[in-house]
């Protein structure tokens, strides 16, 4: 998840550390930072987006459903994804204001941000938790609670498709958790010089 922000950051970071008396123009940095706010209301507006279309689904499936266990399953997950919704607002409130016009407070607000986004990883780790607890035995449930056993493809198909996309959860929240470290550094660092100064 290198971008050329990143990029451009770390020789600001180099460029000082190497001692040759450049430094970081503060309009440069306050253009990083505006971009990182534009990156950062792209992924409240996804969130978003998700909550409401998975918390719609899910509570039409709870409400629709004949199967009571299937009702309960559905009535979980729209738990899940209000409560991960409410967790996201109480995260990112106040995250968007607008940033001062000192290079020190356009630093301090990205490094604001920056810790919200680690907490809201975090956040994501309990709320994949929570959806494999309800999703596992769901799973089950479905395979095996009838009179039928069921077929091979569709047991490799349920386990499977469970299993792929809990994978595709972790590895995408593992890589956007070594990105958000990364970034978290940059910023001290850039934070460090600037007060050095």
């Amino acid at each position: 998840m290198t971008t050329p922000t990143d990029h451009e950051l770390q020789q600001w970071i180099d460029v000082w550390h190497a001692d040759t008396g450049e430094t970081a123009a503060p309009e440069a940095i306050r253009a990083h930072v505006r971009r990182r706010s534009i990156l950062l209301r792209v992924w409240i507006a996804t969130e978003i987006v998700l909550c409401l279309f998975l918390l719609g689904f899910v509570v039409h499936r709870a409400v629709t459903h004949p199967d009571l266990l299937e009702k309960l399953a559905m009535a979980l997950l729209a738990l899940i994804a209000a409560s991960a919704g409410a967790l996201s607002w109480w995260n990112w409130r106040g995250a968007l204001r607008a940033a001062a016009e000192t290079t020190a407070a356009f630093l301090a607000l990205s490094a604001e941000r920056s810790r919200r986004l680690r907490r809201a990883i975090s956040i994501g780790w309990g709320i994949l938790a929570a959806e494999i607890l309800v999703f596992v035995p769901w799973v089950w449930y479905r395979l095996y609670g009838g009179l039928q056993p069921p077929s091979a493809a569709a047991e490799r198909f349920g386990w499977g498709l469970l299993a792929g996309m809990t994978v595709l959860a972790v590895l995408f929240l593992a890589g956007l958790h070594a990105w958000a470290r990364r970034e978290a550094r940059l910023l001290d660092e850039l934070r460090r010089e600037v007060e050095g100064e």
